[in-house]
């Protein structure tokens, strides 16, 4: 229990403030789920979600619900995976038979010349 005024004051302040920062990283949470989940379905729904993370992300570093270099960390990290989902499922169809061309295509045998046949 606080004796002062001043720290009953203080107590009074930061469970406020604890409510407001619940909320705000609850609705960052939602919308990093939204995300992962459209993933799955089309590109641009992809990037809609990832705007509306990136605003979430922004407004809680700006009120100081997480640190301004997480944010940015974690926008970085949710850019590469967009970015690597959507190459890797271009990638797969159109990969396919050049996959299958490299498998046919092997390196030529080593030449064996008279300077290796003597240090062997």
């Amino acid at each position: 229990m606080p004796n002062t005024p001043s720290a009953r004051k203080a107590q009074r302040v930061s469970e406020r403030k604890a409510v407001v920062n619940k909320v705000r990283k609850n609705k960052l949470k939602r919308s990093l789920k939204e995300f992962r989940k459209s993933l799955d379905s089309s590109l641009q729904d992809a990037q809609s979600a990832l705007s509306k993370v990136f605003s979430d992300l922004d407004k809680a570093a700006k009120k100081n619900t997480i640190k301004k270099q997480n944010a940015n960390r974690r926008k970085s990290r949710l850019t590469a995976v967009l970015k690597n989902t959507f190459e890797q499922h271009e990638g797969s169809a159109k990969n396919k038979d050049s996959v299958a061309t490299k498998e046919k295509k092997k390196a030529p045998a080593k030449k064996t010349t008279a300077a290796n046949k003597k240090s062997e």
